[in-house]
């Protein structure tokens, strides 16, 4: 008997690629959480129990795969604010 393990599909925006398959559960928990609200970098990492890096990691893979972005934290510009990047 196989396990099948969670898969969810993105687009995104560029065009030469058009989907993405997301299978790691770190990256479908961030998305997760990303999909009702933003939410801070510290805020992932403490909703995720994992550690700074491995948060890190998997969030510069989802934005190089266009689908999710970041804004700079207004009152304070160290901080990013990650956001699941939607194209109209």
């Amino acid at each position: 008997m196989s396990s099948q393990k969670p898969v969810q599909i993105f687009s995104n925006v560029d065009d030469n690629i058009g989907v993405n398959v997301v299978k790691s559960p770190v990256k479908l928990t961030i998305l997760e959480m990303l999909r009702d609200s933003e939410m801070e970098f510290d805020e992932i990492v403490s909703n995720t129990g994992k550690s700074k890096s491995t948060v890190s990691v998997h969030l510069k893979s989802l934005r190089e795969s266009g689908i999710i972005s970041f804004r700079i934290y207004p009152e304070d510009n160290r901080k990013k604010i990650f956001y699941i990047f939607i194209c109209l």
